[in-house]
């Protein structure tokens, strides 16, 4: 313990770094023994920031057994830096102590994340696979409010528009969609870092256009494993879409996904799944979809991390006019930054070339299409276990079939909260 904080001390001061060690180790001894002035005295006798103070405050708080305030100084640590990793281990550390489960695996996860040391990484799993034995069931909810100037995907080629009447769903529509999530889970632990995860979900989005309303009831069952190496998940899923005139499915799938450290700062990402479409109204949509993706992240630093990757997909309904290659690229950066602020920032290109010539057409229908993503969050704003998210997603989708055209823009705000 004494060396762990007498290192921290210097990592995160440098200035400390030519201090004497024996006045570093002399504060922590007074703060042990409870001597907590003398503890500041001495403190302030070396050069020093405003971010020192706070550290040395969180040390005291913890010796008093104010973890509740320790934490609140740790948090503001990370506020202003979160690159230091010792705070946030500490941090961690007595959120799992006082049993916030959320918030520390949270943490356990950002320092498994960020971290390619084994020894660590074993150490962080182990204690992940602990929170999820702490947390056998519970439940979650789900707001979110999106504004979107394409609902339905529909085009807005004037000149589809003029060469030929469309149904209203395939004209643009814009609107705002409210949509509520409620869902219940139960995990059964599998050993040390795996857990066995039962979910029951349902969404529904609203419209002022009722014609797009969205029902979702949804059932799953996942497999989670976390070991030093590697993250990996499988999921068995059924979906069901209930929407009006005529067009509700259902889907079954099934997932594979997971993430392998790689030598030094890397890590490989994969995913690949199967997706069965059954159709109430339309048997010619009917049929599997299949897709998978390979990605590469490289962790630039404890806040910064790069992904790139590609994708590939068939899809293969009973019609050909319906059936599809897919090919798809995309590039990814995710960054922590200082006030607890989190941003992540996307872009992906991609093609779909269809079987079949398209009715009334000469050729085989080709969509083009590329995508920038975004997200912001804030870890210190929340209201009643609620964090707020922002996402956003331009789209734009150019096809050589006039009212496949479309162009998308769009923001949600996500209030969830697990009990």
């Amino acid at each position: 313990m004494k060396s762990f904080l007498t290192a921290f001390l210097i990592s995160i001061f440098p200035i400390f770094a030519t201090a004497a060690t024996p006045s570093l180790q002399g504060i922590i001894d007074l703060v042990r023994a409870g001597k907590y002035d003398a503890a500041r005295a001495m403190h302030d006798k070396l050069p020093h920031a405003p971010i020192d103070e706070v550290f040395l405050e969180a040390q005291i708080f913890t010796a008093k057994g104010q973890i509740a305030d320790a934490i609140t100084a740790y948090r503001a640590i990370l506020t202003a830096r979160p690159d230091l990793i010792p705070a946030r281990q500490l941090l961690a550390r007595l959120l799992f102590s006082i049993g916030d489960w959320d918030a520390a695996r949270f943490q356990y996860r950002t320092l498994f994340d960020a971290t390619s040391n084994r020894a660590q990484r074993a150490q962080y799993a182990k204690i992940l696979g602990e929170i999820q034995r702490r947390i056998p069931s519970g439940y979650t909810t789900t707001f979110t409010l999106t504004p979107s100037s394409n609902i339905n995907r529909g085009t807005g080629n004037n000149e589809t528009l003029l060469g030929a009447p469309l149904i209203d769903e395939q004209v643009e529509q814009s609107g705002v969609g409210a949509q509520l999530g409620l869902g219940a889970f139960y995990r059964i632990p599998q050993g040390e870092t795996a857990v066995l995860v039962f979910n029951a979900q349902a969404f529904y989005t609203h419209y002022s256009q009722d014609v797009f309303n969205i029902m979702q009831p949804r059932l799953s069952v996942a497999y989670e494993n976390t070991t030093p190496k590697q993250m990996t998940r499988f999921a068995l899923t059924a979906e069901r879409v209930l929407r009006k005139r005529e067009s509700s499915y259902t889907i079954l799938s099934f997932d594979h996904s997971g993430r392998r450290a790689l030598e030094g700062p890397n890590n490989l990402t994969w995913s690949a799944g199967v997706r069965q479409f059954d159709f109430d109204h339309s048997p010619a949509q009917d049929g599997p979809e299949f897709n998978m993706r390979l990605g590469l992240q490289r962790q630039m630093s404890p806040t910064l991390s790069l992904i790139g990757g590609i994708g590939l997909g068939r899809g293969v309904p009973e019609s050909e006019v319906f059936r599809y290659y897919s090919l798809s690229a995309n590039l990814g950066v995710s960054k922590n930054w200082q006030g607890g602020w989190a941003t992540f920032a996307g872009l992906e290109i991609g093609s779909r070339q269809y079987d079949a010539k398209f009715p009334t057409l000469p050729d085989n229908r080709a969509d083009t299409y590329w995508s920038l993503r975004g997200t912001v969050l804030n870890s210190t704003i929340s209201y009643q276990g609620f964090a707020p998210r922002v996402n956003c997603l331009y789209l734009r989708n150019t096809s050589n079939v006039g009212f496949y055209d479309y162009t998308t823009l769009e923001c949600g705000v996500q209030l969830t909260r697990e009990y």
